[in-house]
C-alpha cells in the first residue's frame, strides 16, 4: 500500500543579486515550491485463516489426510483439517478449525484465525485407527492475514511424530 504524503513545502526566496552595476540585475521574488514523495506504508500483520491444499495424492485411497497446525514454540496442535481420501489421485482445498473432542477429526464449526507470526504445517496420510501416518510431509508457513499452504510431495515411510 502506497501513500502520497505532503513531505516538503519550501519557500524560497531569491533575493536580488546587489552588485558593482557590471551584471544585468535580477529580480527576485517569492516561489513557493511544493515537493510531493512517494513512500510506503508500514505494513502491518493481520490474523488470518489458513487454509490447506494437496494436489495428487496417490495410494492414499481410502484413508484419512489429517493436517495439523501448530506454532514453532508450542508442541500440540493449534487446529487440524481432516478429510477422506476417496479417490485416487486425490486433491483437496479446506480450512483449519479447532479439534472438539477426542478424535482429531472431531472439529469444530468455525474456521480458526490465526495469529500473524511463524506455523508449521504436518501433513499425514493416515490408515483409519492407525496413530502414525503412512506419508507425511512438514512445512513452515508464515500467517499475514488468510494464508493458503499447500503440501509438497509427501513422503513414505513418515519419520514425524504425530
Amino acid at each position: 500500500m502506497k501513500r502520497t504524503a505532503l513531505t516538503a513545502v519550501a519557500l524560497l526566496v531569491v533575493a536580488a543579486c546587489g552588485g558593482d552595476g557590471a551584471g544585468a540585475g535580477s529580480t527576485g521574488g517569492d516561489t513557493a515550491v511544493t515537493v510531493e514523495e512517494t513512500i510506503a506504508a508500514p505494513q502491518t500483520a493481520m490474523p488470518g485463516q489458513v487454509e490447506i491444499e494437496v494436489d495428487g495424492v496417490t495410494g492414499g485411497n481410502t484413508q484419512i489426510l489429517l493436517t495439523m497446525i501448530q506454532s514453532r514454540d508450542r508442541g500440540h496442535p493449534m487446529g487440524v483439517s481432516c478429510a477422506q481420501i476417496d479417490d485416487d489421485p486425490w486433491s483437496f482445498s479446506g480450512l483449519v478449525y479447532p479439534i472438539e473432542g477426542d478424535h482429531p477429526c472431531a472439529l469444530g464449526t468455525t474456521p480458526i484465525e490465526f495469529e500473524p507470526g511463524t506455523y508449521e504445517a504436518i501433513f499425514g496420510v493416515f490408515t483409519g485407527g492407525r496413530r502414525s501416518p503412512d506419508q507425511c510431509v512438514k512445512v513452515e508457513f508464515e500467517v499475514n492475514g488468510k494464508t493458503t499452504v499447500t503440501a509438497p510431495a509427501m513422503a513414505a515411510p513418515c519419520d514425524l511424530e504425530f
